[in-house]
């Protein structure tokens, strides 16, 4: 009985000290739950007096770094892949003078406009998000690459 009661007092101690350390791991395990919804701008680092959890936190943020670096560089591949696509069927027909690369800009220009119009028409339609905006470019940027297929399908049918 009087080690059960001793354990029981030594408990809130053993809790008191635990807290330094349990506290920035289930921080942490926050942090991460982050990154793997890809929230990064919402990742912070950590502190606490814990060198490896310190050195875990630090590391965490340099893997968040690296980690939108990483993406950034892949868009911007896909992204000139799709616009070389553009320009090479833009490049087909003497006669379309730069329309694959008009098209998006003037797409652009038009889903700005009604993304902040007032107007009945465009009440519903607003692209908020940076990967809205992205998915509607890729779309402007490659609006002749179906129609091309499509086209070539109708010419080997005879229609």
């Amino acid at each position: 009985m009087i080690t059960a009661a001793f354990l029981l007092l030594l408990l809130p101690i053993a809790l008191l000290f635990a807290n330094p350390i349990v506290r920035p791991i289930r921080q942490l395990a926050l942090e991460n739950d982050k990154v793997r919804r890809r929230e990064f701008a919402r990742v912070v680092r950590v502190d606490t007096h814990v060198k490896e959890l310190d050195e875990l936190s630090e590391s965490m943020m340099n893997m968040v770094a690296a980690i939108q670096a990483h993406e950034l560089a892949q868009r911007a591949l896909m992204d000139a892949i799709i616009e070389l696509i553009a320009q090479a069927i833009d490049d087909k027909s003497a006669y379309t003078g730069g329309h694959c690369k008009r098209v998006p800009e003037l797409a652009l220009m038009l889903a700005k406009h009604a993304s902040a119009s007032d107007l009945p028409a465009f009440r519903n339609f607003c692209l908020e998000s940076d990967d809205q905006w992205r998915e509607f470019r890729i779309a402007a940027w490659l609006h002749d690459c179906r129609q091309d297929h499509d086209t070539r399908a109708h010419r080997r049918q005879g229609q």
